[in-house]
C-alpha cells in the first residue's frame, strides 16, 4: 500500500447517506502502525522481533460553533462513538473531484472528547479507528472514487 503525505490541504470526507460530505476539521492526521512481536527462542544470543497486524487510526479536531445544532459530521461521528456504528471515510490530499491521493475505509469512532470553549468555536477531539470491515485502501480520486461516480 502506498503511504501518502497528505499535507496541509488534506481533507476528510464521510459517506452521508450515499454522498461524500467534507468534515470541517483541523489537525487531521492518519497513523499507520503495527506492533512489534517478540519471536525470540531459547538458545539465541539476540532477541528477534517481527511486525504484527497492521492498524490505522485517524485523529482530528472537529470544529463546531457553540450553540449551533449538532448535525452532519458531529451527529454521525457521535452516533458512531455511542453505538459503534461504522462510517465510511475518505482522506485525501485535496478535493475528491480533482486528481488526489489518500486512503479509504470503514471506521468506528473511539474518542469523542468535547471541549467546553469560552469563545465561539468548540473543538471536538475525535479518533477514528478502521474497523476491519474493509481493509484500508490507498486510492487515487476521482479514478478510484469509492462512490462509483
Amino acid at each position: 500500500m502506498a503511504n501518502y503525505v497528505l499535507g496541509r490541504n488534506a481533507k476528510l470526507y464521510y459517506n452521508e447517506s450515499g454522498a461524500w460530505a467534507e468534515v470541517k476539521c483541523r489537525d487531521l492526521s492518519i497513523a499507520l502502525t503495527k506492533p512489534e512481536i517478540d519471536t525470540s527462542e531459547r538458545g539465541q544470543d539476540w532477541a528477534t522481533q517481527a511486525g504484527g497486524m497492521k492498524s490505522a487510526k485517524i485523529s482530528l479536531q472537529l470544529k463546531v460553533k457553540t450553540g449551533s445544532d449538532k448535525v452532519g459530521a458531529f451527529a454521525d461521528l457521535q452516533d458512531s462513538f455511542e453505538n459503534d456504528t461504522p462510517v465510511e471515510v475518505l482522506v485525501l490530499t485535496g478535493t475528491n473531484v480533482d486528481p488526489n491521493y489518500g486512503y479509504y475505509g470503514s471506521v468506528v469512532c473511539i474518542d469523542f472528547s468535547i471541549s467546553q470553549a469560552l469563545q465561539n468555536i468548540q473543538l471536538v477531539d475525535v479518533a477514528l479507528t478502521f474497523d476491519g470491515t474493509y481493509a484500508v485502501e490507498a486510492v487515487t480520486c476521482p479514478a478510484d472514487d469509492p462512490t462509483g461516480s
